[in-house]
């Protein structure tokens, strides 16, 4: 019965160390368990606020402005959509060695086919379609 006693001892026994960090845990987790409760009491809840003004407003504010543009001109989209346009036309090329009169039937404005050719001429290569996409101003 003393063995049996002596190793149950040995086996549940906590040294000072062990005791003190068990009674931390149970502080800290206890703490936490608890928080929930005590932080209403610590920090109240904010006071909802009434955004109803601030709704009309808006609402109103969108109204006059689709007003403005049903009875305005439509803006256009970029500087050169004023202006005659150009057909498109659709024929397989290379951008490696197209010429600016090809890239402009295929409807790429001079501007971008300009840039295309300077991007070409600084040594610049198109290995798959995707590359077309450096060219800045490309869609």
């Amino acid at each position: 019965m003393k063995n049996l006693l002596h190793e149950l001892h040995e086996y549940f026994y906590f040294t000072r160390l062990e005791r003190n960090a068990s009674f931390t845990l149970f502080l800290l987790c206890s703490f936490f368990f608890l928080l929930p409760n005590i932080y209403p009491l610590i920090m109240p809840p904010k006071p909802e606020y009434d955004f109803t003004e601030y709704r009309e407003a808006i609402m109103a504010a969108m109204a006059e402005s689709k007003a403005k543009k049903e009875t305005a001109s439509p803006a256009p989209k970029f500087r050169g959509e004023n202006k005659k346009a150009v057909p498109v036309e659709l024929f397989k090329f290379d951008p490696n060695t197209a010429t600016k009169e090809e890239l402009i039937r295929l409807g790429i404005l001079p501007r971008t086919a300009n840039t295309l050719l300077n991007y070409r001429s600084k040594g610049g290569r198109f290995f798959k379609k995707e590359d077309l996409k450096k060219v800045y101003g490309f869609r």
